[in-house]
């Protein structure tokens, strides 16, 4: 195949979204749809060598391969070793552990699989996975682990029909890619049968399944407007798309559209491609890739703290400097001509470096992280990190975890005191209990896990609506229920998760509420903020009109950081102060404003609706505490810990006296 210096240029549009989307700067939220571009090119150039050696009669299935350790393997062994070394003076045991499985999942191609299982490539995690940019290689390597053998056998056995069978791959994988980004999104996203479509595109392409270009006016405006496409996906894009599906058809058609006029036509954008900055970036692009994420995670991890404009930048040069390099040292020393090394020693190193990496993972995975590399003090802050009072998977809804009978507490005692909300009124359930029994009551907890306690409103990501119905019926229609406490976070169903206060929530999905009646129209936020403040006031009002007296919560000050977990981190560097990772007070009602309008807004003149303000606890003079000298007062980044659910407890004493 003759090399396009056009498609190297490709690469680098590719790659820079990537790095700059993952580097977190807000005007690229699309810049994860880099990957499929990358697909797009891999499915081009493979299928095209594919082709021709197979047609000509020379294809072996052990020089291909031998072709694709020597492109990946040597690079991402060294990036493996690095990233390992560091995890092990960085990670604490959980993460380590997670960390040491993706170690071994990487080196058989099987990452995706592993992070479909483990993570979400938009969730909180994502930021602590170091490897998890890799399962685009699974994707790659699981694809030509079988396209050969097919095209091998439709080519000898099918050879009228061969290509039309490609097309149909290709309409299968994006049919079902279509309706796994509905039902099954984390599959859609990182598994090969919804994926396949887009290499299959730039395999299609490389076969001459589609028609030429013969135009040279033509050729300049398909180039031009897969340029466009390709910039409206990054520019518009955002963890909040559904994607895959339907929505990467505009990135895949880009890169699309320019492979195939380059390779007609020699356009205006093939000759911006082509000039040294774009081939430059472009000859690194794959150790930039491999590097890039690691050197940001293991930077944020060391930071704790939001990394500022000028580190990001920093690490953004880091990444570009060990790509020049590895490309340089790593990569080209055992690729081509250049390479000293023969088949059998080359497959034979291979052999040998993959099963150290898999012994050090699996050494990672059973030991449970290797506690014993840190402190006594910083696993116990790290414990606090992981574990779970038993009542979140009792009590609480969510998807795999469906639950016919609420939880109770303090036996048959009547009146009862009904707690209605979500994963955050689930963490106090415990502590709330308590006190309930003390004064003689009991208590029962209602509550779905990203659904607000409200009639009438649905939720972005989430099934809430007829739950929320069942719920509100089951309170109302019970006489024994004489209190209800309503609490949620609600900050999250109108603003959205918080990336300002720092990187925990970053590239998360988010919650957001919308009108039912009104499916698939997302109200922006005054809209939402409306909603919220209108079917607030109409959920109390009917619990009121029940003879219900309502208790509201008002918001526990957000973080940003997973504090035990950041506490454990601060504590590896010796560092104990926990006002850096602590929100002002000034932040709290900057992200709660709009909540706390709404809730103040709600029975004014009615003495049987009480209020809680946890805050008034939690925050001191200009700061919100996070840590007092027991431990943590959260478990995650916003939810409290059992220390924090116990501390605030008191602030609900008036009002379950009510009963």
């Amino acid at each position: 195949m003759i090399y396009r210096r056009d498609v190297d240029g490709l690469r680098a549009v590719a790659v820079v979204p990537v790095v700059l989307y993952h580097a977190g700067l807000t005007w690229v939220p699309g810049g994860f749809v880099g990957v499929d571009l990358f697909f797009v090119i891999s499915g081009y150039l493979i299928t095209s060598i594919l082709v021709n050696d197979i047609t000509a009669g020379k294809f072996s299935l052990l020089s291909f391969y031998e072709r694709r350790i020597r492109r990946l393997f040597p690079a991402l062994f060294v990036v493996l070793l690095a990233t390992s070394t560091a995890a092990l003076f960085l990670l604490l045991p959980v993460p380590f552990a997670a960390f040491s499985r993706s170690v071994v999942a990487t080196v058989i191609f099987g990452s995706n699989i592993l992070f479909w299982r483990e993570t979400s490539y938009f969730g909180d995690t994502a930021s602590e996975t170091p490897l998890l940019h890799t399962w685009s290689l699974a994707v790659e390597e699981q694809f030509y682990l079988l396209f050969p053998l097919f095209l091998i056998l439709a080519i000898r056995y099918c050879q009228s029909t061969w290509k039309v069978m490609i097309w149909a791959l290709l309409l299968v994988s994006f049919v079902l890619s279509a309706w796994m980004v509905k039902v099954a999104p984390a599959a859609g996203f990182y598994l090969l049968p919804p994926r396949a479509w887009e290499l299959l595109i730039g395999a299609v392409l490389a076969i001459g399944a589609v028609p030429r270009i013969r135009n040279q006016a033509l050729a300049e405006g398909a180039a031009a407007l897969g340029l466009v496409l390709i910039a409206w996906g990054v520019l518009t894009f955002s963890h909040d798309t559904v994607f895959p599906g339907p929505n990467a058809l505009f990135p895949c058609f880009g890169a699309a559209l320019i492979l195939h006029a380059g390779a007609q036509h020699e356009t205006a954008v093939g000759r911006l491609l082509c000039s040294r900055v774009f081939v430059g970036i472009g000859l690194i692009s794959y150790s930039l890739y491999l590097w890039h994420w690691p050197v940001l995670v293991l930077g944020q991890i060391w930071a704790v703290v939001s990394l500022t404009p000028v580190q990001t930048t920093g690490l953004v040069i880091l990444s570009f400097g060990l790509a020049a390099a590895s490309w340089r040292w790593v990569e080209q020393p055992f690729r081509g001509t250049n390479s000293r090394l023969s088949q059998p020693r080359l497959f034979g190193l291979a052999i040998v470096v993959s099963a150290v990496c898999v012994g050090f993972g699996v050494f990672g995975h059973v030991t449970r992280g290797l506690p014993e590399r840190l402190p006594v003090h910083v696993l116990a802050l790290a414990e606090v990190a992981e574990t779970r009072d038993p009542t979140y998977l009792e009590c609480l809804r969510f998807a795999g975890n469906p639950i016919e009978t609420p939880c109770s507490r303090g036996g048959d005692v009547t009146p009862r005191i009904a707690l209605w909300g979500d994963s955050h009124a689930n963490v106090v359930f415990n502590a709330l209990a308590e006190q309930a029994e003390a004064i003689g009551t009991s208590i029962t907890f209602f509550g779905t896990a990203g659904c607000p306690p409200l009639v009438g409103v649905a939720v972005l990501n989430f099934d809430c609506t007829d739950q929320s119905v069942v719920d509100f019926d089951t309170i109302v229609g019970n006489d024994d229920f004489n209190t209800v406490i309503i609490m949620a976070r609600f900050s999250v169903y109108v603003e959205g998760r918080s990336e300002s206060l720092g990187p925990a929530e970053r590239g998360e999905a988010s919650p957001l509420l919308f009108d039912p009646t009104s499916p698939g129209i997302i109200p922006d936020r005054e809209t939402r903020a409306a909603l919220l403040t209108q079917q607030l006031a109409e959920t109390v009002v009917g619990l009121r009109a029940a003879g219900k007296s309502v208790v509201l919560v008002y918001p526990i000050p957000e973080t940003g950081y997973n504090i035990p977990r950041a506490m454990a981190q601060l504590a590896v560097r010796g560092d104990l102060n926990t006002d850096r990772i602590a929100p002002t007070l000034a932040q709290f009602f900057d992200r709660q404003r709009t909540v706390i309008s709404a809730l103040d807004s709600v029975g004014l003149n009615d003495q049987d609706v009480y209020r809680v303000h946890p805050a008034n606890i939690l925050c001191q003079e200009n700061r919100c505490s996070v840590a007092i000298s027991e431990g943590p007062l959260y478990r995650d980044d916003d939810h409290l810990s059992d220390l924090g659910a116990q501390l605030i407890a008191s602030a609900f004493a008036s009002a379950l006296l009510v009963q």
